[in-house]
């Protein structure tokens, strides 16, 4: 659960506060003034590892859940910002990750045994749809997005990218999929770092396991954190028209310790 630090305030504005909070739909983690959502931590691998979610005061029981992978350097507060708006509008909970290591995200230490322990952490205090579980991610967090959904196309309903290629040796551990994983990949003329040839070249690589890959030019600039609100709904539909036709099943790897 997450922690809070309670300050001197008198009665009275401590009471605004709880008000304040209540109506924003978010809790403050050690005092922080204007979280983008609830910050929570959690320990993985004997390091301790944060989380930014949010839940809007409106979702219902039963919300989906979007897992979002920042790109590498960008916190997980940070990266919840493009995602904030949406979420208040469709009733989608959110949950944002940052690697343990700026500059890299790596197995076992940022996943898959994390994402389903960061699943199972707001499982445990909020009521949402297991069947209705995303992931999404931008950059060299995108590309990580990309390889834990091949890795566990039966725990994540769908997977989006904005840039990112597959990490190398991910087709490594994956035989041909049983379940079709949908598989949306997005880029930008302005995002030289990830060229649309190579973004390419990952739809075929995972069209080859059985997945369903659709690669698509999005107007937004290599800043998504900064720019993504204006095309968040339209990834957020390429996500939502998918479901896990069954209770999720995680498969075990040799990742996981």
């Amino acid at each position: 659960m997450s922690e809070t630090r309670n300050s001197p305030a008198s009665g009275a504005l401590s009471r605004a506060r709880d008000l304040a909070l209540t109506a924003a739909g978010v809790l403050i983690l050690l005092g922080a003034a204007a979280p983008a959502g609830e910050q929570d931590r959690l320990r993985w691998l004997g390091e301790m590892r944060h989380i930014a979610v949010y839940v809007p005061p409106m979702a219902p029981s039963g919300s989906p859940l979007l897992l979002v992978m920042s790109d590498p350097g960008r916190s997980a507060r940070y990266a919840l910002d493009s995602w904030r708006e949406l979420a208040e509008r469709e009733g989608l909970v959110v949950a944002a990750v940052s690697s343990e290591r700026p500059g890299i995200w790596r197995v076992p230490q940022d996943g898959p045994g994390f994402l389903r322990a960061v699943v199972q952490r707001v499982r445990a205090r909020r009521a949402i749809d297991p069947r209705r579980v995303y992931l999404f991610g931008t950059g060299v967090g995108g590309g990580f997005a990309l390889s834990m959904g091949l890795l566990q196309p039966h725990y994540f309903a769908a997977v989006a990218s904005f840039g990112g290629d597959l990490e190398p040796g991910t087709l490594i551990e994956v035989d041909r999929l049983e379940r079709p994983l949908p598989v949306h990949i997005y880029f930008s003329k302005r995002t030289p770092q990830f060229p649309v040839d190579a973004l390419r070249q990952t739809a075929v690589a995972m069209r080859e396991t059985g997945a369903e890959v659709e690669v698509e030019r999005l107007d937004v600039g290599p800043d998504f954190e900064r720019r993504g609100r204006k095309v968040a709904g339209r990834i957020w539909a390429d996500l939502a028209a998918h479901a896990l036709s069954e209770a999720p099943r995680y498969r075990s790897t040799r990742y996981d310790r």
